[in-house]
């Protein structure tokens, strides 16, 4: 019993645990960047269903196999129509939603945290303030990506390359935006640990 006590005497949890969230931090606002950099290939999952009609018609049967021996580990579009869907589970994992190992899982509480680590007196007012914002920007992307999830299955099927309207996650996308952003303070705003 008390051994085990002693052996961390006056060590709080936070050290250790304050350089994991500013690595998770700057891991995860590198990942938002790259979302939202990549948006629409992000948030659009493709699934290779369709053989095209024509390939299947007995007098292809030919092509049909040279298609099947080429191509089944590359371009499935010359013999295959590419149906898309889009979906809002890449929003879910960069923002760390469901997955208690994705960088930004609970970052909310992580920035809050990491409010003592700010040493600069005047970055400290920026951060307090990116700090109320991020909170909510988080706690209101989280509501908005779990209603899309909620809609997804009314989203429409389209062609590769053949969507039509208007971004269905346009909202999402302002709001990881505004996190991205305000992430970016925060991780600015934070002097790195200190080398041991």
């Amino acid at each position: 019993g008390g051994g085990a006590v002693q052996a961390r005497p006056q060590q709080p949890a936070v050290p250790g645990g304050a350089k994991l969230d500013m690595a998770r931090l700057q891991v995860g606002l590198k990942g938002l960047n790259n979302l939202l950099d990549n948006w629409d290939e992000s948030t659009t999952l493709c699934n290779y269903a369709e053989v095209t009609k024509e390939l299947l018609e007995t007098k292809n049967k030919a092509a049909l196999l040279e298609a099947a021996k080429t191509n089944a580990l590359f371009n499935k579009d010359v013999s295959m129509v590419v149906k898309c869907k889009r979906t809002p589970q890449p929003i879910k994992d960069a923002m760390g939603f469901d997955d208690s190992e994705a960088p930004l899982y609970r970052s909310d509480q992580a920035v809050s945290r990491l409010r003592k680590k700010v040493s600069d007196p005047d970055l400290l007012e920026a951060y307090i303030e990116a700090e109320e914002m991020y909170v909510q920007i988080y706690s209101s992307a989280k509501s908005m990506t779990y209603s899309s999830g909620m809609r997804e299955s009314e989203l429409p099927v389209f062609k590769k390359g053949e969507e039509e309207g208007t971004d269905p996650f346009a909202r999402e996308r302002r709001e990881l935006t505004k996190a991205r952003d305000t992430l970016k303070i925060i991780v600015e705003a934070l002097t790195p640990p200190e080398a041991e």
